[in-house]
């Protein structure tokens, strides 16, 4: 009843794709391949700055001071010491620069808690400055709505007075407008 539609080779064929993507992703999402001790030192690679290269990690680092210190802190973690300890190493030999975050302690937690700080306080100062704002805005209104009534009565007054002065020297504007009209027609 049921024709064949593929055949052993086919199956076989798909049978290997599938197998051949699942193998694929497997390997490339799986972190948990590396051992414990080498992912610790994937960690402390990214924690430390080279030297030579300053802002630039030894894991990211060329030099070849960056692959020495790379060897040095997988022997390190080889002869068990602690990531501080091994933090420490490096800090005797080339500085707390070395350190790709600053230990928080001592003048380096000025570092750490500044930036939060400074952030909170500006926003307090932002909603203190936006609430005064708001507060004076009916009051500007009110002023500026006065100031307004108060321009008015001056500009009428001062309409009726230009007003006063146009009609008195309308006469004298209708006859220099008509000495022009004689002169043009007799020019």
């Amino acid at each position: 009843m049921f024709q064949r539609i593929w055949g052993h080779s086919e199956m076989s064929l798909v049978f290997l794709i599938v197998a051949g993507i699942a193998v694929f992703t497997a390997c490339t999402t799986s972190r948990s391949l590396l051992p414990e001790d080498q992912q610790r030192a994937q960690l402390l690679d990214k924690s430390l700055i080279c030297p030579v290269c300053p802002g630039e990690t030894i894991d990211r680092s060329q030099v070849i001071l960056a692959k020495q210190m790379q060897v040095i802190v997988r022997e390190q973690i080889q002869e068990g010491r602690t990531n501080a300890q091994i933090h420490q190493f490096f800090v005797d030999r080339y500085g707390e620069r070395v350190l790709a975050a600053p230990p928080k302690e001592g003048l380096n937690l000025l570092m750490w808690i500044a930036p939060p700080v400074g952030i909170g306080l500006a926003l307090i100062a932002l909603y203190a400055i936006t609430k005064s704002m708001v507060r004076r805005a009916p009051e500007a209104a009110l002023n500026t709505s006065a100031i307004g009534s108060n321009q008015d009565i001056d500009l009428e007054a001062y309409l009726k007075l230009v007003d006063k002065e146009l009609d008195k020297s309308g006469d004298t504007i209708h006859h220099f407008d008509r000495n022009n009209e004689e002169e043009g027609r007799n020019g």
